[in-house]
């Protein structure tokens, strides 16, 4: 899968002549999750720039005039797929870069070698106001995700600077070591909370939970939206734990809810049989 991208990676910073210094590679982020990555994989040798703003919804973000300039501008334009960013769609197609369309030099599809879950096989829906494509798109919030995501991301870097493929290797394993590390010590702290039944805010938690081993049995929407299997509505006496949640959402929504569901009122701790982590 990213293997043998890997090996291209070494043998063209085996191989790769000295070249003199160049202005940073433009590198245009749907998101600032995507941005960070970026950022961690070429440090200086880059320039990052997101479309949604921080603390924005990017599935129901709506592209603005300056975005169509700011993709247009981009060297590397990395999106997260799966429906997520299906708005940049309209974009491209209105630059109508081929680099910057699915399979050109430029584009960079981060969902591309992740295990998927909640593979549906249909085109992008809307779920309460959040677009949602062939699976369920939240993969980055499973730390180990990034070493995926960050191999796509190095390819297209060393594609497009292949002298400095060498140093792009070099920061993207020094980043997974310290992610390896910290994902160490959150397995750790979390361990405590293995079993417990969560009840979050949107369908965004599914690869956290499956890394983590959480049991989330039901999620918040905005809006109402139909659930997939009765069974997945938690059943009253069961330990919940709520307000699991990302920043783009209404601070009252989850108290409102809460309040009309008393099998929902239940404490954010741990199991007593367990000890609570530092």
């Amino acid at each position: 899968m990213r293997a043998g991208v890997l090996g291209c990676l070494t043998l063209a910073a085996t191989i790769a002549a000295a070249a003199p210094a160049s202005a940073a590679t433009r590198v245009v982020a749907t998101t600032a999750d995507l941005a960070v990555l970026a950022v961690a994989i070429g440090e200086n040798l880059v320039e990052v720039e997101t479309v949604v703003p921080p603390g924005s919804d990017p599935e129901a973000f709506e592209p603005r005039p300056g975005d169509l300039d700011k993709v247009r501008h981009a060297d590397i334009l990395v999106r997260v797929g799966l429906g997520y960013d299906y708005w940049l769609d309209r974009l491209i197609g209105q630059i109508a870069d081929r680099r910057l369309m699915r399979g050109g030099e430029a584009y960079v599809d981060a969902s591309a070698g992740i295990p998927l879950l909640e593979i549906r096989g249909q085109s992008v829906v809307n779920e309460g106001g959040h677009a949602h494509g062939v699976a369920n798109p939240h993969y980055w919030l499973d730390p180990e995700n990034a070493a995926i995501v960050t191999a796509g991301i190095a390819e297209a870097l060393a594609r497009r600077m292949p002298a400095e493929a060498a140093r792009i290797l070099a920061n993207r394993e020094r980043f997974l070591g310290e992610l390896n590390a910290r994902l160490q010590r959150w397995s750790a702290q979390l361990a405590a909370f293995t079993g417990v039944k969560l009840i979050a805010y949107h369908n965004s938690w599914p690869y956290f939970a499956r890394r983590f081993r959480l049991d989330i049995v039901d999620f918040i929407e905005p809006k109402p939206v139909p659930r997939t299997s009765p069974s997945s509505s938690p059943r009253g006496g069961e330990r919940m734990c709520a307000r699991f949640c990302t920043s783009p959402m209404s601070p009252t929504m989850p108290r409102a809810s809460w309040r009309k569901n008393s099998a929902f009122r239940s404490s954010c701790s741990p199991p007593r049989s367990r000890a609570s982590p530092a």
